[in-house]
This record gives structure tokens, sequence and C-alpha cells, in this order.
């Protein structure tokens, strides 16, 4: 059964730094997995970390169940103090935060594309500024990494218009059946269109469940709040097993079928009970890690991080700007520029349209859970 928070659940929201924490941990992931097929990257050895699969997959993955987590929690507090979703405010406060620093460095990207420095055909650039890419696996580069902001573009564009159409329990069983069908998707392409198999993972039906999933856990929250040994279990030294089972389930990846099927579903869950755990175990040495300045600095510029981090990164063209450990350098320049110069001018636009109440929907805010029973 869902329940709606209620009382400080609801109304007595804060950020939780460690929320942009775990976003820093996605980001690095992200930087990591591709940093070791760059040019001056140390070869072999701990420094790759293979045996641990695919780090950039999994840090995408946290990047969207944090995502759903975030968006619903506080249109499930909107619906609570208002009864409904205010779609312009949403799509307002989505477009200042996301579009200009986004199209700034299509912009960058297409000029210097104009001028023969970078490979990339007017068609993927289309694709990626109408964030359709995650439907064309045969893309640019500099592009490439667009298909995860195309897949949150388009769950934007989707769930709040979802849940002001038939309400919050309707809606959750909607994510539910996301949750059911998204394995099914993969595996469908996988023995019945073997062509398009590129598109798992990255189309939206193949990876929608990561975000329902933060979604489904959003909307819990109360009857989460009412379930003493869920929370005796966050708190326990056994916690570090839903890690290292998403890690291990990570690592097997190869193994399509399963990892199709059961493997992204389970992973997910662990995400979003990791999560879950971030929220409401603030002294834990692992929250508290995550909640330190560094990575609450970092956490805060994910977005611009992953934006650039595209053309320091490309193993095809080696050269000075793409070579490690340099490349790394420009990126976090880039990535802070791009931050200082465009992200933050925008989001103070927010108090000229009205949008300054609703300010932590940029932020890692969610409603405080409510103490531990029992």
């Amino acid at each position: 059964m869902l329940s709606t928070p209620t009382g400080t659940h609801a109304s007595a929201g804060g950020r939780v730094a460690a929320l942009d924490g775990l976003r820093a941990l996605s980001i690095l992931m992200v930087l990591w997995s591709h940093a070791p097929r760059t040019a001056g990257f140390p070869r072999g050895g701990f420094f790759t970390l293979a045996p641990l699969g695919d780090l950039g997959n999994l840090g995408v993955r946290i990047f969207f169940v944090i995502s759903g987590y975030l968006i619903t929690s506080l249109m499930v507090d909107e619906i609570a103090r208002t009864g409904r979703v205010d779609l312009r405010a949403f799509y307002l406060r989505r477009v200042l935060r996301i579009f200009p620093a986004f199209y700034v460095y299509l912009a960058v990207i297409g000029v210097v594309a104009m001028f023969g420095v970078v490979p990339l055909a007017l068609g993927d650039l289309l694709l990626a500024a109408t964030y359709t890419v995650n439907f064309q696996p045969l893309r640019a580069w500099h592009v490439g990494h667009i298909w995860s902001l195309s897949v949150e573009e388009q769950f934007y564009l989707l769930w709040p218009a979802v849940l002001s159409a038939v309400g919050l329990v309707k809606g959750m069983r909607v994510a539910v059946a996301v949750l059911l069908a998204a394995p099914l998707c993969r595996l469908g392409i996988w023995f019945f269109l073997p062509s398009d198999r590129a598109m798992i993972g990255e189309a939206f039906p193949t990876i929608a469940d990561a975000l329902a999933v933060g979604c489904l856990l959003a909307a819990a929250r109360g009857v989460l709040d009412r379930a003493p040994r869920y929370q005796a279990a966050l708190r326990s030294p056994a916690f570090v097993i839903v890690p290292v089972v998403a890690l291990a389930i990570n690592a097997e990846a190869a193994h399509a079928r399963a990892f199709l099927s059961v493997g992204e579903s389970v992973l997910d869950v662990c995400i979003a009970i990791a999560v879950d755990r971030v929220v409401r175990c603030p002294d834990a040495i692992s929250t508290r890690l995550l909640a330190s300045a560094p990575a609450v600095f970092i956490g805060k510029r994910s977005y611009s991080l992953y934006l650039w981090q595209q053309p320091f990164f490309d193993h095809a063209a080696p050269s000075f700007f793409t070579t490690f450990p340099q490349n790394v350098g420009l990126c976090a320049i880039a990535a802070m520029a791009s931050y200082h110069l465009v992200e933050l001018p925008f989001l103070g636009l927010r108090h000229r349209f009205g949008l300054g109440a609703q300010r932590r929907s940029e932020g890692a805010r969610v409603p405080a859970p409510a103490p531990p029973t029992g």
C-alpha cells in the first residue's frame, strides 16, 4: 500500500548533501570507465578496475535511480501540499536547469566540427539536440554520452504528466508496470531483433526501470517510515552485502540473458536501497564520507562534468588534450566554466519566474524521514 508522507516527512525537507556525494561517485565511475582507453593511462593491473565490470554503466544507473527518487519526492510533496502537480512550473525549472549548459556544449562541439577538428555528422547533432540520440546506437563519439541525458529528458517529459493525469496511486501502478515491462523489452530485442541489440540499455523502454525504481522508493517512503525491521537492516553492518551484490551483478553483465532479465532489476533495487540508506542514516561512516566537502563539490558539478568529459576522453583521437592525466584537468576546467558561467546564472533566473520557492528541485533535497521506530 502506498502512503503519502505527512508531517515532517512532507514539509520539513532539507538538502541531503550525501546525495550530491553519491552523484560525485557516479560521475567518477563514468570518468574512470573512459580513462583506461585514453593515451597515457597506466595499462593493466589495478588501475583499470576491469573485474568490477562496466563502471560507467553502474554510474549512469545510479544517476537514474537518484533522478527518479528526487523528482518523485518533490512531486509527492507537492501533491500533498497542493493536491496537484504544477506542470508549467516543473517544465520551466527543468528547462532552466538542463537546457542552457547542454545547448552551449552542443554549440561548441558543432562549431568545432565545422572546422573539421572533430568528426560530427549533422544527423548526429540533430538527434542530440532533440534528445533522441538514445534510439540511434551508431553516433559520433562527441554526442555519444547524450544517450543518458536523452533518457532523463524523456522521463522528465512523461512522468510528471502521468502523475498529473492519473494521480499518485495510479501513477505508481504505472511505475510498477514499467519495472516489469523493461526486462521483457530487453529480452524481446535480444531474441527477436538481434540487429538492434546495441539499443538495449539506452532506448527508453529498455532502461526506464532504473528510473521507476527511484520513483517507487520515493512514493513508498511513508510505508518505509513504519518498517522498523527494514530501517534496522539499513543501519546494520550487514548492509555491506547490498553494494557487494550490486558490484557482483555489474561484473557479470557479460552473461547477457541473465543480466537483462533479472540482473539489471536486482541492481536497480540495490542502488535504490543504498540511496535510501544515504537519506536515513546520516551518521553512517559511508554517508559522512559522501557528505564531505570534496564529494559535495564534485557532485554539484557532476552535470557539467558529464557533459564535457567526452571530448577529453576520446580514445580514438590521441592528442595532448585527450592524453591522461592532463585530459582530466582539462575536463575539470571546462566543467567549472560551464557550471559557473552557464548553469548558475540560468538557475538564478528562476526567481524572475516566481520559482524561488521550488529551489530545492535543483538540489539533493527530499522530505526528512521520520525517526526510526521500534
